[in-house]
């Protein structure tokens, strides 16, 4: 069956785990550029909120719009809608350890920033991890197979 399915279709799937895994991507750039005190980027700043705050709706409407056109493409919205929302179960997780690792061990009113962008070690480490494996599945989705990861949790079975 991996040969009988169409490239536009794979292509099609390619695209919906990109979008999907747009936002750990633009959470890993955004971290990055902030990490390297670049602070006249000041796009860093809206660029992870913005990502946030879109992703899931554009996601969402996607899904909807692409789910009758074939089972491969259903299967891989739906992959890209729970990888989706595991990453951003993932990063609330590591934005709550990273406020209590700083609040505890680095003091709140501690001039020296270096332990506070220290502090978002594990939110950028969580970021990449679901950027790589929405590239891994991006991958695998173009040649007609299905990444099963452990770093997804279904949410979605059936939309």
């Amino acid at each position: 069956m991996r040969n009988s399915i169409p490239l536009n279709l794979r292509l099609l799937a390619v695209a919906l785990h990109l979008i999907g895994g747009s936002i750990a991507t633009s959470i890993v750039v955004g971290v990055t550029i902030l990490g390297l005190g670049l602070t006249s980027f000041s796009g860093a700043f809206y660029l992870i909120p913005l990502t946030i705050f879109l992703s899931p709706p554009l996601m969402l409407v996607l899904r909807i719009q692409t789910k009758n056109i074939h089972p491969f493409v259903d299967q891989a919205g739906r992959d890209a809608i729970n990888c989706l929302l595991s990453t951003m179960v993932g990063m609330l997780f590591s934005i709550v350890f990273t406020i209590f690792i700083f609040s505890v061990t680095c003091g709140i009113g501690n001039q020296n920033p270096t332990p506070f962008f220290l502090s978002f070690i594990p939110f950028a480490l969580v970021a990449i991890a679901y950027s790589l494996n929405s590239i891994a599945s991006a991958i695998l989705v173009a040649q007609g197979y299905r990444l099963n990861s452990r770093l997804i949790y279904i949410f979605i079975k059936n939309l």
